[in-house]
């Protein structure tokens, strides 16, 4: 069993399709790879981002406790503040 043809110009025309499929594989391959990369980054920062939220939460929580305590205006803050 032959792989390519026996007649000459049959068999470069086989041998260039095979290579230019070879190529593009490689290529969307390339491009996948990339792709994968880039985001993975992308999520690296989405969860400093998340990260970065939750601790504004926390302080804003404090702040809201801490301020809810101070006399005549406390509770007026703390209803500002989301509490």
């Amino acid at each position: 069993m032959r792989i390519w043809s026996e007649v000459p110009k049959r068999r470069t025309q086989e041998v260039v399709a095979d290579l230019a499929t070879a190529v593009w594989v490689a290529f969307w391959g390339y491009l996948g790879l990339q792709l994968y990369g880039t985001l993975s980054q992308l999520s690296t920062v989405g969860v400093n981002i998340g990260e970065t939220g939750a601790g504004l939460e926390r302080a804003a929580a404090t702040l809201r406790l801490g301020l809810s305590q101070v006399p005549l205006i406390g509770e007026g803050v703390g209803d500002l503040l989301g509490g």
